[in-house]
């Protein structure tokens, strides 16, 4: 999923609810011929959310993850935070390797 656009200093963009993001993913899956959410439900024991950023004065990308485990709810698949925190990704091995996938979904 992307929310492309430019931010003004010291802004910042909702990315919405995990609903949302996972509404998002399977709308995209359903038209490329998956069901995102049965498969989600069935075979996912954890989901990495990946945030990408590109920092003006720098060629390489900036990000976060985290981690949530798959949780059964009543109502389907639900989330649950796997880490207290979310990790910064700084290693320049990393970003680097974040970018070519990247630019190979683009």
């Amino acid at each position: 999923m992307t929310r492309q656009g430019p931010l003004q200093p010291g802004t910042m963009v909702d990315m919405g609810t995990f609903d949302c993001i996972l509404e998002y993913a399977e709308s995209t899956a359903i038209e490329n011929g998956d069901e995102l959410r049965r498969k989600l439900e069935e075979y996912a024991e954890t989901i990495e959310i990946i945030i990408l950023g590109i920092y003006g004065s720098e060629d390489l990308l900036i990000g976060a993850s985290r981690k949530f485990d798959v949780a059964g709810a009543p109502n389907g698949a639900g989330l649950r935070a796997s880490e207290a925190l979310t990790r910064q990704i700084t290693r320049r091995r990393e970003r680097k390797r974040l970018l070519k996938e990247l630019n190979a979904q683009l």
